[in-house]
């Protein structure tokens, strides 16, 4: 038996398509098809049924998927269990990071752990939905309900509020004359904030439609109209400003979490309270306090 093959498996019933695995493995995908070619002429069933749309996962493999889950949390447990003995200031520490977090002063307290803690090795992992899987050391999560399965604490918080770029603002007038106007959608937003749009900017024209928040932060920017993000990235802008006097936001909690049996591992313990210094720095502008710490536009 080859790990391997389970392992290219599960990548393509998580991006369901040989390309994405491929990206996801960083392999080509000519061997995404092989492995998997492989696999089934191994085992003498079919785990996927070719389609035009891409692969659709048959009952049999959607069984194999449910098995190998039991399994990785065995595995998951055993690993745990021996980082968890770990006493050492040394080793990998793989992070999961929201993006709204990756655009902010944040990195430059990762930048100084990493000068604090040079035997620690730092690996941070995106929140794509086969990242969910993987065992990650510390995760930080956007969320009223952390997992039951990990342990941690609460960070805080972060607020939303609408913005425009100071140019896009000279020329338009969303309040007054919304037929000039136009909204940027964006995927962050009906995540955090689904109804902001109706309530504040009903009559404005939906404009570019963007699914990452860096894509939203770029249009916003270059001028294509009003939209809301967090007001840690809207602040920090200086060729952006609040649109109107609109109250900002709240979103939902921000977590720390890690898997219990990391409780007594050094470098977790190193990294989890560094981060919360961190956070504790950032609060002001995660919340959008600024200037007299009014939500007044700037």
């Amino acid at each position: 038996m080859d790990w391997e093959d389970f392992r290219y498996f599960t990548a393509i019933a998580l991006a369901g398509s040989v390309r994405g695995a491929a990206e996801a493995l960083a392999v080509n995908a000519s061997t995404v098809t092989r492995r998997l070619d492989q696999f089934e002429a191994r085992l003498g069933v079919r785990l996927f049924t070719r389609t035009h749309s891409g692969l659709q996962i048959t009952r049999i493999g959607a069984e194999v998927i449910a098995d190998l889950e039991g399994v990785a949390a065995d595995l998951g447990g055993i690993e745990r269990r021996l980082l968890g003995r770990d006493a050492d200031l040394a080793g990998l520490l793989r992070i999961t990071l929201p993006d709204v977090f990756a655009l902010t002063p944040l990195l430059l307290d990762f930048a100084e752990f990493s000068i604090e803690y040079p035997a620690i090795k730092l690996e941070l992992l995106s929140e794509r939905p086969e990242t969910q899987r993987l065992e990650v050391d510390v995760a930080v999560r956007i969320t009223d309900e952390p997992p039951e399965t990990m342990v941690g604490r609460r960070l805080g918080g972060f607020r939303l509020t609408a913005y425009a770029s100071l140019d896009y603002l000279t020329l338009h007038d969303p309040g007054d004359d919304p037929d000039n106007a136009t909204w940027i959608e964006s995927g962050f937003a009906a995540a955090h904030a689904p109804h902001f749009k109706e309530l504040h900017f009903a009559s404005l024209a939906v404009g570019i439609k963007c699914t990452s928040l860096l894509s939203q932060l770029a249009a916003v920017k270059a001028n294509m109209g009003v939209t809301i993000l967090p007001c840690v990235l809207g602040d920090g802008e200086p060729t952006l400003s609040r649109v109107g006097s609109i109250e900002r936001v709240d979103a939902q909690a921000v977590w720390l979490l890690f898997h219990p049996h990391l409780r007594g591992v050094a470098r977790v313990h190193a990294f989890t309270e560094f981060l919360q210094d961190a956070f504790g720095k950032l609060q002001d502008a995660l919340l959008g306090r600024i200037d007299d710490g009014s939500s007044a536009t700037k």
